[in-house]
């Protein structure tokens, strides 16, 4: 069965939000799916309220501008557990390194020059990679 079809029956259900395989290539979901998903989740049904696409894969600080290129939207959620439990300052600073991702991406700044001045967000870069 799609997974689209699986994205509408928990919306059906009343999820508030849905959670699948995101863009990583490791997730072995296309591109093309993973937006289907998103959009299942968005998009109108009946009387019911759109469910928040948690797009899982893997994601961090550095992933970010990319997944909101590819969605085109702010609205969805991320699943982010290296990006958080493995950041060398620790689990509260791998949070604040994805709100200050998010921060430059709403200032329309890279993510390296932010993270100038932004520790949280230098110490992701560096050691997940950008």
């Amino acid at each position: 069965m799609p997974s689209r079809v699986w994205v509408k029956l928990q919306r059906l259900a009343g999820f508030d939000s849905i959670l699948f395989p995101g863009f990583n290539p490791r997730m072995r979901t296309t591109e093309e799916e993973v937006l289907r998903n998103v959009h299942a989740c968005l998009e109108p049904l009946g009387n019911l309220k759109p469910a928040l696409p948690l797009v899982g894969g893997s994601d961090w600080a550095g992933t970010l501008p990319s997944l909101y290129k590819k969605i085109g939207s702010i609205d969805f959620g991320v699943v982010s557990g290296r990006g958080i439990s493995n950041h060398p300052g620790g689990p509260r600073s791998g949070a604040r390194s994805l709100r200050q991702a998010w921060e430059a991406i709403q200032k329309n700044i890279s993510l390296e020059e932010y993270a100038k001045t932004r520790l949280e967000l230098q110490q992701a870069l560096e050691a997940f990679g950008n």
